[in-house]
């Protein structure tokens, strides 16, 4: 990204232009690997192509523009504030990369002051990394720490698939809300031997998720290994030999009545907690307004299509 055709410098107060650049590049060529070499840089939201590895090299910081200069999206009003994803890929991208031993800074401290003092505004915080409607993905060995939202999202709905995230660190500041480490919303996913500290959920596995594997990971803040609170038709998941210290739950399965449907197949084995609140959470009626079981009671509901039902 430092060459002279892109431009990139550590004193610029934003890159994205010539990361982008670099970027469509690799693109335009049929595929390459982009290289953030050592030093920090700053950087607005980009966009990986097919056959692309974005490598961030040993003692890298590619860090996210700070809140107040990161920009809003197109269909940002006063009362409903949007900011894009970081790191996203065009649609129907297949065979990407983002590797290396650098990091990705998400610079949150300012953010999460913005939405806790958010009031009546609604800020929709993107992730670091989202790739929708891709396939064949491999996230390697890279560190990111205080993301201003969620860390990294495959796939919407089921429309991501074949991944892998191996060997990374996420380890964020507490508190911080919303700050999940990894998303899943795709099938054929594999998570292993990483260590994911933060504000939420550590994983979380959501609607359309299947076979999901987990596994050789260790957990530290945050709320666990969830599934949901998108849960329909998420089936085939695999946890084991996962380690959890001070992690508010271990496994937690949370759900509501509107958000369920074809949940089944689980296995959860080998996991050694160490002061966690509840080792094994199952909440079928998430739902901040009923707090009580004679709250439930007075409002209970038949079963619908939309009802979880986590089984086998």
């Amino acid at each position: 990204i430092t060459d002279a055709t892109y431009g990139a410098v550590t004193t610029s107060t934003d890159n994205t232009k010539a990361i982008q650049a670099a970027l469509d590049a690799c693109g335009n060529a049929g595929g390459g690997k982009v290289i953030v070499p050592a030093g920090t840089f700053l950087c607005g939201p980009i966009t990986m192509s097919s056959n692309t590895n974005l490598y961030i090299s040993e003692g890298a910081t590619l860090q996210l523009l700070p809140y107040g200069t990161y920009p809003k999206t197109s269909t940002s009003t006063t009362s409903n504030i949007v900011y894009p994803d970081f790191i996203t890929c065009k649609s129907n991208a297949s065979n990407l990369k983002i590797s290396g031993k650098g990091r990705i800074y998400g610079n949150g401290d300012a953010w999460w002051t913005a939405y806790d003092n958010r009031g009546s505004v609604s800020i929709k915080r993107g992730a670091v990394i989202r790739l929708n409607k891709a396939s064949n993905i491999e996230i390697d060995s890279i560190t990111i720490n205080d993301a201003p939202g969620s860390h990294i999202t495959i796939g919407t709905n089921g429309n991501s698939h074949d991944a892998t995230i191996h060997n990374i660190r996420i380890d964020t500041k507490v508190p911080s809300h919303n700050t999940d480490g990894i998303d899943t919303w795709g099938y054929n996913i594999n998570i292993d031997k990483c260590y994911i500290s933060d504000g939420d959920d550590n994983v979380a596995i959501d609607k359309g998720s299947q076979y999901i594997k987990i596994t050789n990971c260790t957990f530290g803040y945050g709320h666990g290994t969830s599934v949901g609170s998108y849960t329909s038709n998420v089936k085939h998941i695999f946890v084991d030999n996962c380690t959890y210290t001070g992690t508010d739950n271990g496994i937690r399965l949370k759900s509501n009545t509107d958000r369920g449907g074809g949940e089944e197949d689980f296995y959860f084995s080998n996991l050694t907690m160490t002061g966690v609140k509840y080792t094994l959470y199952i909440d079928s009626y998430y739902d901040k307004d009923y707090t009580t079981p004679a709250n439930d009671k007075a409002n209970a509901k038949d079963s619908i299509t939309t009802t979880p039902s986590f089984k086998d």
